[in-house]
């Protein structure tokens, strides 16, 4: 799937409640791991590799993988990746 982003329409609201933030510490990597695991019904083994793994290649946001964690109501409701490789990113 690809998307122009000059076409892209950026006037679609969101909620006010929606803050979206880097994963960045050991806490919010948890809360990361904790939402994928729900929501794509992963089993224990694997949410714990994902977060040894992703723990052990970092968090700064420097690489080409960065982690974030949507929260509504400062509860964390949904993950999301951003690869940036090659010129081109991949959620």
């Amino acid at each position: 799937m690809a998307l122009d982003l000059q076409a892209l329409n950026e006037d679609v609201p969101s909620p006010d409640e929606l803050a979206i933030e880097g994963v960045g510490n050991a806490e919010s990597l948890r809360e990361y791991v904790d939402v994928a695991k729900v929501g794509f019904e992963l089993p224990e083994v694997v949410a714990q590799a994902f977060s040894d793994a992703f723990g052990a290649l970092g968090l700064a946001g420097d690489g080409p993988a960065r982690h974030y964690v949507g929260r509504l109501d400062r509860e964390a409701v949904a993950s999301a990746t951003l690869v940036l490789m090659a010129g081109v990113a991949g959620i």
